[in-house]
């Protein structure tokens, strides 16, 4: 009896190890931004969240384009349908209605 109880403290310290270190990697992971991030938010009350991160252009959704400021919801669906066009931050010029400031108002929120 008392073999299988030594047996059983060797596995109970071995889990509590492995759960250690897996606490430990998540930790660092953490600090150093190694995990993925797709939306960003942080609260400014308890109804109102502003945007703090940026989408990926090639993954964006017209909704998400849509929610950008300033662009109007025509003007997101021409963006989305020519999403396949836009390679760098000039081809947006190409829109009627995005001009030089809107081009860097795009460059806070997108990814290209």
């Amino acid at each position: 009896m008392k073999n299988v109880i030594k047996e059983l403290e060797k596995f109970a310290h071995k889990d509590l190890i492995l759960s250690i270190l897996i606490l430990v990697l998540i930790t660092i992971a953490y600090l150093f931004n190694l995990y993925p991030k797709t939306l960003e938010t942080k609260e400014i009350s308890s109804q109102e969240y502003i945007f703090t991160g940026k989408y990926h252009f090639n993954k964006i959704t017209l909704k998400e384009i849509d929610d950008l400021p300033n662009i109007s919801h025509k003007l997101a669906k021409k963006i989305y349908k020519n999403k396949k066009n836009i390679k760098t931050f000039k081809d947006f010029k190409k829109f009627k209605g995005i001009g030089k400031k809107k081009v860097e108002m795009l460059k806070k929120y997108l990814i290209l």
